[in-house]
């Protein structure tokens, strides 16, 4: 079926633009002040709702920059439903999706993208280093030479926006700009709760979620395998979805080891044990926060 998203200017360079608008993206300059051109992006989500075309929503807008969900942004949210009518219109029905990751390709570019020596290296340093790494990706995938790890999106249950409407006996039409807002807020803070609780636990956020805990001096692999099976167990409680291989937490740990050991996170000092290494603790809190909120002791 055919797909509707935005996505950051961030893509506006060759070949990435192209490839992301025969997908059926949309550019979003997030930061544009024109009222002209959020008016017809405006007109755009709006004709691409009544057509019923579905659309892939990012509430929070932007990268997470620290792995954490950000507050969500409601504007697309607005577009969706400015001229909604029960009585008339398309049922519009949101399905909330969480994703997580073993490893996101570009991390420590998020990371660092919010620093002033970052911005500093200016436009032409990231076109040279978005080149190097698109060929470097490339050839790493031809070639078989290095693993991503494992990638997860859950699927939550459909939730119509009349039906909440209708729960809350709240009459759409006959509301204000700030009344419709209020209720906008609560319906998208609530769609963001449903994704949060759907976020996968990864073998690698999980492992760095117990490394925060042995920052200081050599770990053995028993302490880390105590630790994984700990948050396991508490994710379980909050019926999370977790991704085991073979469903063996020892193997999945000697998985995420293998993956961290490959991205310096970690050093090996002997048969199994390991030192963390400091000069990654900002990344390795990066893939942990992403599961804070379901595994937290």
């Amino acid at each position: 079926t055919m797909l509707s998203f935005g996505v950051g200017e961030w893509c506006r360079v060759f070949p990435v633009e192209q490839m992301m608008r025969s997908s059926g993206g949309y550019i979003v300059r997030r930061d544009s002040g024109d009222i002209l051109y959020r008016r017809v992006l405006e007109r755009y989500v709006q004709l691409a709702t009544e057509a019923q075309v579905p659309h892939a929503i990012f509430p929070e807008g932007q990268l997470s920059k620290d792995g954490r969900m950000s507050p969500a942004k409601f504007g697309i949210l607005t577009y969706l439903t400015r001229h909604y009518d029960p009585a008339r219109s398309a049922e519009l029905v949101f399905v909330p999706i969480g994703c997580n990751y073993d490893r996101i390709p570009e991390d420590t570019n998020v990371i660092e993208s919010d620093t002033h020596e970052f911005r500093a290296r200016g436009k032409r340093y990231i076109i040279q280093s978005g080149v190097a790494f698109a060929l470097r990706t490339i050839w790493e995938m031809i070639a078989w030479r290095r693993s991503y790890g494992f990638a997860c999106a859950k699927f939550g249950c459909p939730i119509s926006f009349n039906d909440w409407l209708k729960e809350r006996g709240l009459d759409w039409p006959a509301m204000d700009r700030n009344e419709r807002y209020a209720v906008l807020e609560e319906f998208g803070n609530g769609l963001m709760q449903e994704v949060g609780e759907l976020v996968p636990v990864m073998p690698v956020p999980l492992l760095c979620h117990a490394l925060l805990e042995h920052q200081a001096g050599d770990v053995e692999e028993k302490e880390l395998l105590d630790a994984f099976k700990k948050r396991i167990k508490h994710a379980e409680e909050r019926d999370a979805t977790i991704i085991l291989p073979r469903n063996d937490p020892r193997l999945a740990l000697l998985h995420a080891i293998n993956q961290a050991c490959a991205r310096n996170f970690l050093h090996q000092k002997g048969a199994r044990t390991f030192e963390v290494n400091s000069d990654m603790i900002k990344v390795i809190s990066y893939y942990a926060n992403s599961i804070d909120h379901v595994v937290s002791l």
